[in-house]
């Protein structure tokens, strides 16, 4: 939608609070962004471009228009590693800023108003230098060029321990003295770009931060609500479930947040400091008030020690916890339950899900392995699999869409290929079936961007690999990435995403058929372009047709695209393997000419079809009655309960003996079933038939063939009794013929 291909991209600020084309933030990582009740996306800092070449900590804040794709700068400094402006605390000033940081973490209030905590960065002033290296100092490497660290590597960071590039933590080491200030992600526990070793920072106001902030929109004022203007500070954590005004957590990075349907802002672990002077991976869960501006420690521990408890898949206990970890992907669902997947360690990679229930405060582990460091888990694109699993990954992005389905992005993990970088793949997960779905992208770890038409959606784009991304949902439900880092460097591109909020569904038929003797059914499939077919949930290769012809038994299912939007059928097909038996020819049927007889077949389906259908009351009865004038063979199809059919034939034979005959009683009460008094047999003509009653009045007379009388007069019922008729015609062999006779009308 906006930026540059290339990597590594000044910020171009233009006038304060102008909305322009040209204007747009440098590359970065690590930005935290909110959604404004209009629909605005707000980016703040990072870790990047300012409108210099040199990279650094950024606390700039910019807004998005996703309508107009129109970047504005709204505050902040244009150049990197800017101190903060703290002021008194509660107190908003047009003069107050967070100082520069990444990786922090953020939320938006009821009343629109945003608020920001921790990361990693710069406090309130910092130390002179004649040419101060970028945020890294002479130990982590910087980033972009900057500082000459050990290990460190144009455009990727600096890496722990001289591991190597791309932070590829060969070696899992367990240094807890090093707060791993290396490459974004790019390998297991990175922490993100331009930080050096925790343990030899240039001064006490640069490092892990715990200040909490809060910006009104409406003012365009910060305002420091809580914590302390000082780096690296421990966390106070008071008693566990109890408020107090001097409770805060300590300084970290990466940490995971959400807001609970009450409004209360909730903090999860991250990469930083418990009540312990050592950096760890935290487990601890935090609730703040923004009503009464208190934080309470609500679950988890309290030191350096947040190891995991699994318990039993999709129960909550008290004592169930993930461990300590930073980086994951989190999402609220509709229910207000909090989802976090993966995220790491120093030394390990996750591919667990988890869920926290904010109203009994417990966890869940719904899903994923124990065991760090998976590859990820699909049987195919587009197909939801109970097994499947995006695999370990950090700093991947995540959204809700508007069915409550949970969606996650990229990051730095494992494709499936050997190895860790930064991956491009997108997968839902299904909340209510715990399926996950592997939607698009590469399998292969650092794939290339595919950009397509700029501001033009298209199922064949795809962002490159890229890892901590800045990412939004718009009012329309569309996803927003800005950002990130890629193998070459630092991004400033603008993606959107436009997820199918429209389910797409379809059907299969027939629902259960049976192959019968080795004849191939076919199963048809409704409400797409192109289709996957399965087959006891294996991929059917090369069936992507909505016609699929079946030749062995099982349960067969589809998954329905069209276009960018896939869905699975609605139901599945039972295929079962059947014998045809043989047909019978049952016994010759006499009848009178057009004299109801019944036919009967076998009862052994659980269906009827009789061919010809002519003549017949009802083609798909098991006893149907003919009524004919006309020698015919009649075949039935049987379908049995495994969906055979049975073919059986009768033939129906006309009685010779009497070629022509009228009733000697009928029953005109309108069942359908000799109501009227009428002449049968092979008649071609009728010159008349008369009815007379016993007075020898004539009650009906007709010429017409087929036509009888009804048993009224006058529109009045006659009464039972015995009634005379007169016929005068021809036959069908052109005899002529005069017969009377006497008919008993029943009531």
């Amino acid at each position: 939608m906006n930026g540059d291909k290339s990597p590594n991209v000044k910020s171009n600020y233009g006038t304060l609070g102008v909305a322009l084309l040209s204007n747009n933030p440098g590359s970065r990582i690590g930005s935290v962004t909110w959604t404004d009740k209009d629909g605005n996306l707000w980016l703040f800092g990072g870790n990047g471009k300012g409108e210099s070449s040199r990279s650094g900590y950024l606390n700039d804040l910019w807004k998005f228009n996703p309508s107009s794709h129109l970047w504005t700068w709204i505050g902040g400094n244009r150049s990197t590693n800017s101190t903060g402006n703290y002021n008194s605390k509660g107190t908003p000033s047009v003069n107050n800023i967070p100082g520069a940081r990444q990786n922090a973490v953020g939320w938006t209030d009821s009343q629109g108003n945003f608020w920001l905590f921790g990361g990693e960065g710069i406090i309130a002033k910092k130390e002179k230098k004649d040419d101060p290296p970028p945020p890294g100092g002479n130990n982590g490497g910087g980033n972009n060029g900057g500082g000459n660290g050990n290990g460190g590597n144009d455009n990727s960071g600096g890496n722990d321990n001289n591991e190597g590039n791309n932070g590829n933590d060969k070696d899992k080491d367990k240094d807890k003295d090093n707060n791993g200030r290396g490459n974004s992600g790019h390998g297991h526990g990175n922490e993100g770009n331009g930080g050096g070793n925790h343990s030899e920072l240039e001064s006490a106001d640069e490092g892990l931060l715990n200040d909490l902030w809060m910006y009104s929109p409406a003012t365009g004022e910060w305002t420091w609500v809580s914590g302390t203007d000082k780096a690296n500070e421990k966390g106070k954590y008071g008693t566990l479930s109890q408020q107090s005004d001097s409770n805060f957590p300590g300084a970290r990075s990466l940490a995971m947040s959400w807001t609970d349907f009450n409004g209360n802002f909730w903090l999860f672990g991250g990469r930083g400091y418990s009540s312990k002077s050592s950096i760890s991976d935290l487990n601890d869960v935090w609730k703040f008030s923004p009503g009464n501006r208190e934080w309470v420690w609500m679950k988890g521990s309290n030191s350096d020690h947040a190891d995991a408890h699994f318990g039993e898949k999709g129960v909550f206990t008290d004592e169930n916890a993930p461990g300590g970890r930073r980086g994951s992907t989190s999402w609220t669902d509709n229910e207000g339950n909090f989802w976090m997947f993966g995220g790491g360690t120093r030394s390990d990679l996750n591919s667990d899900m988890w869920k926290y229930n904010s109203q009994t405060n417990k966890w869940a582990w719904i899903s994923g392995s124990k065991n760090a460091d998976q590859a990820p888990v699909y049987k195919s694109q587009n197909v939801p699999d109970l097994d499947g699993n995006p695999g370990s990954r950090i700093m991947a992005s995540g959204w809700v869409d508007d069915g409550g389905n949970l969606w996650l992005f990229g990051g730095a993990g494992y494709g499936k290929q050997t190895g860790t970088n930064a991956i491009n793949n997108l997968w839902k997960y299904s909340v209510t079936s715990n399926e996950w779905t592997f939607i698009k992208g590469d399998i292969s770890v650092s794939p290339v961007a595919v950009y397509g038409t700029k501001g033009e959606l298209s199922n064949t784009n795809n962002p490159g690999g890229t890892v901590n991304y800045a990412r939004w949902k718009d009012n329309q439900g569309n996803f927003w990435l800005f950002g990130g880092q890629s193998s070459n460097g630092f991004l400033n591109q603008t993606w959107k995403f436009a997820a199918c909020i429209t389910e797409i569904t379809g059907s299969i038929s027939p629902a259960k058929v049976s192959i019968c003797g080795g004849v191939a059914q076919k199963l048809t499939a409704t409400g797409g372009t192109s289709y996957t077919w399965l087959l006891d949930g294996e991929i059917i290769d090369g069936e992507t047709g909505a016609t699929l012809t079946v030749s062995k038994p099982g349960t067969y299912s589809v998954v329905i695209s069209n276009g960018g939007c896939s869905g699975v059928a609605t139901n599945t097909a039972i295929v079962s393997s059947g014998n045809s038996a043989a047909g019978i020819r049952y016994t010759d049927v006499s009848a009178t000419p057009n004299v109801p007889v019944q036919l009967k077949a076998r009862e052994i389906g659980v269906a009827y079809e009789w061919k010809p259908s002519i003549d017949l009351n009802n083609p798909l009865s098991v006893i149907p009655t003919v009524t004919t004038a006309s020698e015919r063979q009649y075949t039935v199809n049987i379908t049995t309960e495994q969906g055979c059919i049975i073919t059986d034939t009768v033939l129906v034979k006309i009685n010779g003996d009497k070629k022509i005959f009228v009733p000697t009683a009928f029953t005109p009460n309108s069942n359908g079933v000799n109501d009227k008094l009428r002449p049968l047999g092979n008649l071609s003509s009728i010159e008349y038939f008369r009815v007379f009653n016993r007075w020898g009045s004539m009650l009906f007379q007709t010429n017409e063939s087929g036509a009888g009388w009804d048993g009224k007069y006058k529109g009045i019922d006659q009464p039972s009794d015995t009634y005379t008729w007169m016929l005068s015609g021809k036959s069908a062999d052109g005899e002529s013929l005069k017969i009377s006779g006497k008919t008993f009308l029943i009531r």
